[in-house]
């Protein structure tokens, strides 16, 4: 079934419903369920910290060898308002992926040290995800586009 198409057999399928109450059918293939190899956490303790750290140094070492050495855990990591997401192997716990998400619910982000915001923004709820690292290969793809989700 083409996805382009939900919205026009939902509106058949409701046709008879009055304006005043409108209501959209569940198409099942929305709904799929899919398991993955590992759970997505927000690290509250310094041992997960540490682990976020190691996919870091890991993937900043890919292209930055020397910046990923001197890596360790952050200030901005445990700042209020920040959450650093951790994807850990359901297998054997071994660290997958990390991001650090910061909202401008406490204070600026990170970001408003290199830029000023257009107005609108500057007084709109906003997040920014910073320091993504992944493992390599097809894992790794998967964790980064389920970290990304998890924003």
């Amino acid at each position: 079934m083409d996805r382009s198409n939900l919205a026009t057999i939902a509106a058949a399928n409701n046709a008879d419903t009055t304006a005043s109450c409108p209501a959209l059918s569940v198409v099942s293939a929305l709904h799929k369920t899919e398991r993955v190899p590992f759970t997505i956490r927000i690290v509250e303790n310094d041992v997960g910290f540490e682990k976020a750290v190691s996919v870091r140094r890991f993937a900043y070492g890919r292209h930055l060898p020397e910046f990923a050495e001197t890596m360790e855990v952050e200030p901005a990591d445990k700042r209020e308002g920040t959450a650093v997401l951790l994807a850990e192997s359901k297998l054997d716990g071994a660290p997958l992926g990390t991001m650090r998400i910061q909202t401008n619910a406490r204070g600026p982000l990170a970001l408003e040290q290199s830029m000023t915001l257009l107005p609108h923004l500057a007084t709109s709820r906003l997040a920014e995800a910073t320091r993504l690292g992944v493992a390599g290969g097809m894992v790794g793809r998967v964790v980064k586009v389920a970290l990304c989700k998890a924003l």
